[in-house]
Parts: structure tokens; C-alpha cells; sequence
């Protein structure tokens, strides 16, 4: 990984990690802490265009639900439909982890915790971030970063771990990696108190009571770590978690800033990100990826041209030393005429390489800003096309609930889709039976 940005969205503050990977070895190149009010004027000067986000959200749906054991893919729809029915939200964005496998009614089922937000919070959580043409990488939630550093040190064990964002705190409890139960609470002051103390012992007696498992140690992460002075004695002995040595700065610097450098170790599965947000992110590396295609075949083209063209220069002179001698000649200029005509034959090539692509990134700034009301995209095909143009397709469902609102819907996103500079929508078709829904149309470069 190269340099990058990671963002942790706190009580008071916003911090800023960037840093850096060399195999296992993870290096803080730099910090910084952003007052809210200057996010913007931040976002505007950052050079870095990936960032990874780690965010507290309040509104937010977790616990621990029983499904069947299947094959993931079947598991995750049968999540998805369970969670809509818990969270009563059309649309959500969820991650979970697996607890246990248990046998009732002589059926194997599997207990997992989850953690679930609105894709409507999504979106206002990384649109800033793509106001300034920057690219979220992924958002996690506070706690699965917390959790990943504490998972890396003591695999095996069960541990409670506390932070703290400012005055609130976080306690969870984790094991093999997995999170099993957390929950925020404001305290009464930003280091451990006995307050804190009381509200740990009472999370591991509900832990115990509902998980059957206590854990080995509270392990303290972040500033909380520095110094503790409390007089309650604690169910299970406290600990701090110190940097690892494979992470290189001052200790001071890793407790502060322990969210956003934790989030470079968080695995992907914890990821949060909607999947229209995600897509995105796939177009975009697809096209980064065809771009350093583009440029590697303009190269090789490039050096067989100035290879031709030497080698028209070397028969011109040799058509020259060869007048003397008529049939030498002619040799010569039938050589001469047919590399010309090979000449002619790439030049089309070269000048079609030659030709800017239109402006891939602003239009999907425009396609993201875009209220696309009870529409969900399904699919977004993109093809390149002659004449300086893409090509793309996007199919998708409506949850609308009749088909005047799928008509008034698909009509508002046809009318948006032709505001954008350079679009021509080609073919647009609903399917009332199963309110799909497909659109092509093509990108030209504006001017």
C-alpha cells in the first residue's frame, strides 16, 4: 500500500493519520487533528485522493441474530432480509461477524453479531469526501477498529476493550476477532474514572450472563492507556495495549491517534460501505487500470512508429546512393513505397491513442449527486468507443410502490442523467412486471 489518508470522525475532533506500509512494517508519516468547522478547508488543501474513514455512528442498529448455515452467499440475502425487517429500513448497510454455530431443533444454526446503518447515513458520512474528489476506500465502525489492533496482539483470548472519543466511552467485548456486544455511554470525564470502572464491571456481568464467557482482561486502548487512577476495583484486571514494533512512531503519537491508525489494520469484511458506493469505487479502479493500458500501448506504439520512420529515413538514403543503377533503385523505392503505406496504415491508430478520454472522474461525481428517489442500480457497464466516448449501460430495480411513481422516478433520472455535460442517453426501457429498469446512453468529452 502507499501512502494514504485514514479519517477518525470523534466526539470533539477529527483526527488524521497518514501512513505508510513496507510488508509488515507500518509507518505514521504524519498526523493531524481537524476541527469540524475546518473540514472543508482541509479536504480542499489534502493531496491524498483515497482516504480510509473510521466513524462513530449513533444511529445505528447491532445485537446478535440466529441464521441458518448455508453457503455465503444464501446466508447473506437471508441477513439482509432479516436485518430490513429489524431495522424497518428499505435500504441498509450492515457488516457482521460469526460467534458460534449451535444446534436447535436438530437444525445447525449460526449466531452472528451485526451492525447495521442506514444507506441514507452513508451517504452523508462519505459525500463530502467525493465533493472534493477524494475516493472512500471503506467506513468502519468506531468499535471494529478498536478491535482489530486488540485481536492482533491476543488472538486466543477474551478480552474487554475501552475507548474513549472525548467524554463518551466505548466498551465492547471481542474474541478471536470477532466483536460480541458493545455499547457507548457518556462518562464524566475523558481518562478512566470509577465511574467508568462501574459501568465495566456491569457490561462484563452482562457479557457473562448472555455470552457465558468473562474476559481475560479490560484492555485500555488510546490516551486511556497513558495513566490510570481509580480507587473501584475492576471484575477482570485492567491492561493497556501498547504499539506493536511493527508499527514505527512515538507512543504518545499512537495513543492519541489510535482510531484512524488502527483502521489501516481493520480487515475488509468490517468495511460498512454501501454497495452503490462500492461499485463506484470498482469503476473507478477498472478505469484507472485501463488507463495505465491505454498509456502502455501508446508507448509501444509510439516506439514502433519512431522505429518506421527511422527505417523510412535509412531507405530514402539508400534510394539516393542507389540512382546510379536503374534497377536498384526501383528496389529500393518499391521498399520505400510499401513501409510508407504501413506509415499510413498506424497512423490512425496513433492518432486515436493520442485522443483525451472524456472526463470519467466528473462524471461520476455527477452520477453520485444525482436523487434517484425508490431506484437502485444493479449494474453499470462501461465500454470505450471511438471518437473519443464511452459507452455505458445501467440496469436496476424500483422499490416504488406503484408504477405512476416508478414512471415519475425513472422519467426525474432520465432528465438528470441528460443535464450532465456530455451525456446522450441513447435508450431508456422500464419493465413494469418486475420494475427493472435499463438505460444506455454515451460520454463524449465536453467542448
Amino acid at each position: 500500500m502507499g501512502k494514504t489518508i485514514a479519517v477518525s470522525f470523534e466526539e470533539s475532533n477529527i483526527k488524521v493519520a497518514r501512513g505508510t506500509f513496507k510488508g509488515d512494517a507500518f509507518s505514521v508519516d504524519s498526523t493531524e487533528i481537524v476541527e469540524y468547522y475546518e473540514f472543508d478547508d482541509y479536504l480542499k488543501r489534502e493531496a491524498a485522493s483515497e482516504v480510509i474513514v473510521t466513524y462513530d455512528f449513533k444511529e445505528a442498529y447491532h445485537g446478535v441474530l440466529s441464521v441458518p448455515v448455508l453457503k455465503p452467499r444464501l446466508q447473506n440475502k437471508i441477513i439482509e432480509s432479516e436485518l430490513r425487517k429489524i431495522t424497518k429500513l428499505p435500504e441498509v448497510s450492515y457488516v457482521y461477524e460469526p460467534i458460534s454455530e449451535t444446534v436447535v431443533e436438530n437444525r445447525k444454526v449460526q449466531d452472528i453479531f451485526y451492525f447495521a446503518v442506514s444507506n441514507e447515513v452513508i451517504q452523508d458520512v462519505v459525500g463530502k469526501f467525493y465533493d472534493f474528489n477524494k475516493v472512500v476506500m471503506a467506513v468502519y465502525p468506531s468499535v471494529f477498529s478498536a478491535a482489530s489492533l486488540i485481536e492482533s496482539q491476543s488472538p486466543e483470548e477474551a478480552n474487554m476493550g475501552v475507548i474513549s472519543t472525548g467524554q463518551e466511552k466505548i466498551v465492547f467485548f471481542t474474541r478471536k476477532g470477532a466483536v460480541y456486544f458493545f455499547r457507548n455511554y457518556e462518562s464524566l470525564d475523558t481518562s478512566l474514572t470509577d465511574f467508568d470502572v462501574q459501568n465495566i464491571n456491569m457490561t462484563i456481568s452482562y457479557c457473562f450472563q448472555n455470552i457465558k464467557i468473562n474476559p481475560t482482561s479490560v484492555v485500555l486502548l488510546g490516551d486511556l492507556a497513558e495513566s490510570v487512577n481509580v480507587s473501584t476495583t475492576p471484575t477482570s484486571p485492567l491492561a493497556s495495549l501498547y504499539k506493536s514494533d511493527r508499527i514505527h512512531c512515538k507512543g504518545k503519537t499512537f495513543n492519541e491517534f489510535f482510531l484512524p491508525i488502527a483502521s489501516f489494520f481493520t480487515p475488509k469484511s468490517s468495511n460498512i460501505l454501501s454497495n452503490e458506493f462500492k461499485k463506484i469505487n470498482i469503476t473507478k479502479s477498472y478505469m484507472a487500470y485501463a488507463s495505465k493500458v491505454f498509456v502502455a500501448a501508446l508507448i509501444l506504439c509510439m516506439a514502433f512508429l519512431f522505429y518506421e520512420v527511422i527505417d523510412v529515413l535509412d531507405k530514402r538514403d539508400q534510394l539516393k546512393a542507389g540512382l546510379a543503377g536503374r534497377s536498384d533503385f526501383e528496389k529500393t523505392y518499391s521498399e520505400y513505397m510499401g513501409k510508407e503505406a504501413d506509415l499510413r496504415n498506424i497512423m490512425p491508430v496513433i492518432n486515436f491513442l493520442n485522443e483525451p478520454s472524456p472526463d470519467l472522474h466528473g462524471f461520476f461525481i455527477d452520477l453520485a449527486d444525482i436523487d434517484i428517489n425508490n431506484l437502485k442500480f444493479s449494474l453499470i457497464e462501461a465500454s470505450s468507443k471511438e471518437g473519443n466516448a464511452f459507452s455505458f449501460s445501467i440496469e436496476g430495480v424500483s422499490s416504488a410502490g406503484s408504477y405512476s411513481s416508478l414512471n415519475n422516478s425513472f422519467s426525474e433520472f432520465i432528465s438528470q442523467l441528460k443535464s450532465i455535460n456530455g451525456v446522450q442517453v441513447n435508450n431508456q426501457a422500464i419493465n413494469l412486471a418486475n420494475k427493472s429498469f435499463r438505460v444506455d446512453m454515451i460520454l463524449r468529452k465536453a467542448g
